[in-house]
């Protein structure tokens, strides 16, 4: 079956493009009326989940953007995040 990437930050909402941030759902999943763009509760629990996950991968207090990139699977990004986190 088709499998759709949905953004659990959505993109119009600041959401990146690292795996964490990134589900594949079918497109009745996505799309459809118990899906996370019509369904608010199913849209939170998708974040809740990806808070959770970032607490476990960023546990310290600090981090540079370099190692940032890293922790999310996106090493050769840097640019990407340095300019998503410049106001930060």
């Amino acid at each position: 079956m088709n499998k759709h990437k949905h953004h659990i930050v959505f993109r119009s909402q600041g959401g990146l493009d690292f795996p964490l941030n990134i589900i594949e759902l079918t497109p009745i999943e996505h799309l459809g009326a118990g899906g996370p763009h019509l369904n608010k509760t199913v849209d939170r629990m998708y974040k809740l989940q990806l808070q959770e996950r970032l607490f476990e991968v960023f546990d310290e207090e600090t981090y540079s953007i370099e190692e940032i990139a890293t922790l999310l699977k996106r090493p050769k990004a840097i640019d990407y995040f340095s300019k998503a986190f410049k106001a930060v």
